[in-house]
């Protein structure tokens, strides 16, 4: 098993890099956007965008489903977190046994901040240690790089190991959009008020906080985070 920091540390070093969500806005980028781009694209996007250069998944119920809906998935560069979120070791190594992928490098997926609470993302502690993680990440150090944060959260830090620069984050907004929070083109469903307000409340912010805290240690870096905000002219 090949883990992100050992194998592919430095392998990019100095290439932008974009790294793909799904938020509601992916539908107005073209599906060959990333055709001539090093990216790094994240769960659903990859029902879209199916030319990027690694597709990065923390959830296996998320790559079950694509490797029956698209042609080749599994001989296309992965990028997967390690142990799966909700699995343990032992039941990811049995899934990975049975998938079987040509090309996977692992990222080390761990439970943090450090007293593994959740609202803990939201203060000085969660931010700390996530903005630590910048500058191990560019070290080229293992981690761990997972718990409360997202799959966008640890796909920056991949990049980061691979020591890409600038980083271009594209359709990660952390917002419902509209009333969905992806498209229904992947699935999304309307949300009600009370589902928006909720999101908004709970999992938006500690997302977006993760992310600042994340771009924060990058200019402490010295690395470079363009997040865009509209679909390219």
């Amino acid at each position: 098993m090949k883990f992100v920091n050992e194998a592919l540390r430095n392998k990019h070093k100095g290439d932008p890099v974009w790294v793909m969500g799904a938020d509601p806005t992916v539908v107005t980028y073209p599906k060959d956007f990333l055709s001539d781009k090093l990216s790094i694209v994240i769960g659903s996007a990859q029902r879209i965008f199916q030319n990027g250069t690694y597709n990065y998944n923390n959830e296996s119920r998320t790559i079950l489903p694509h490797a029956k809906l698209i042609p080749d998935y599994l001989a296309k560069a992965q990028l997967w977190a390690f142990p799966f979120y909700g699995k343990d070791e032992d039941q990811s190594r049995a899934l990975i046994e049975r998938l079987q992928p040509v090309e996977a490098w692992y990222l080390d997926y761990k439970p943090y901040p450090p007293r593994g609470h959740r609202p803990d993302a939201l203060t000085d502690v969660g931010r700390d240690a996530m903005i630590a993680l910048v500058g191990a990440a560019h070290r080229g150090e293992a981690g761990p790089y997972g718990g409360f944060g997202t799959c966008l959260h640890c796909a920056l830090y991949v990049a980061i190991i691979m020591g890409c620069d600038p980083i271009n984050i594209v359709c990660c907004s952390h917002r419902v959009i509209g009333d969905h929070w992806k498209p229904p083109e992947l699935g999304g469903r309307p949300m009600t008020p009370e589902q928006i307000a909720h999101s908004e409340k709970n999992w938006c912010r500690y997302a977006e906080g993760g992310t600042q805290a994340i771009m924060e240690g990058c200019r402490r870096e010295g690395i470079e985070v363009i997040r865009w905000q509209q679909q390219p002219q």
